[in-house]
């Protein structure tokens, strides 16, 4: 008779062991057993699917969330059927969304169409069980800002003597709809007087290239008082 003590294996599903006979190899006994999964220690969680996680979206996109109850060594809880909730670690714009709480089923559940992230930025979803805040997980993605939509000045010209020049240069920013700034634009930006002196011939238009969503003005300088 002998007997084996402390035979651990990791992975869930179904196992066979064989029996032989050393040196001869001899086989002498098989048998299956079945390796069931632990209890849930984590989530696994993904933003589109698994192929795509990490890709950059941009601010408003619409995304499906899949979240996988895992036991210690990484299998599936399949027996996992409980409340999760969610959490956004930074976005804390009022048209931002996550997904509602909601019982997993077989350790397993596909939020779909559920978290909308806005502000530009790194941005995590935190999942944890509603009963045991230690079983959680997360997941990020980085969030550009939608496309181009309107300027503010993030330094607004000031009252100067005709002649001189406009100090501190008047500075301008592209943003998109949600308030991010477009910081991949390279625009080219022209600003003109609306109203003011009639017949001086220096009141622009001036023009400069947006750079990372911004531009400045040096030497705007205006002779007619």
């Amino acid at each position: 008779v002998a007997v084996f003590t402390d035979v651990a294996y990791r992975r869930a599903g179904p196992l066979t062991l064989s029996a032989s006979c050393i040196p001869t190899l001899m086989n002498l006994a098989d048998t299956t057993v079945q390796i069931v999964a632990g209890p849930a220690t984590r989530f696994e969680v993904h933003l589109f699917d698994e192929a795509r996680e990490g890709t950059v979206v941009d601010a408003g996109q619409v995304l499906d969330t899949t979240v996988q109850a895992r036991d210690a060594f990484g299998n599936l809880a399949d027996g996992y059927a409980r409340t999760v909730q969610f959490s956004l670690t930074a976005d804390r714009h009022p048209e931002a969304r996550r997904p509602g709480g909601s019982a997993l089923v077989d350790g397993f559940w596909r939020f779909e169409n559920q978290l909308r992230l806005i502000t530009a930025g790194w941005q995590c979803l935190e999942v944890f069980d509603a009963r045991n805040l230690s079983v959680a997980g997360q997941a990020c993605v980085e969030v550009h800002s939608a496309g181009a939509h309107h300027l503010r000045f993030a330094q607004q010209p000031s009252n100067v003597t005709a002649g001189s020049p406009i100090v501190p240069a008047p500075r301008v920013q592209l943003f998109d709809t949600f308030g991010n700034r477009v910081e991949d634009s390279t625009s080219t930006l022209e600003i003109a007087v609306e109203t003011g002196p009639e017949n001086d011939t220096t009141a622009g238009p001036w023009i400069t290239v947006l750079n990372h969503g911004e531009g400045e003005l040096n030497n705007l300088i205006i002779n007619q008082a």
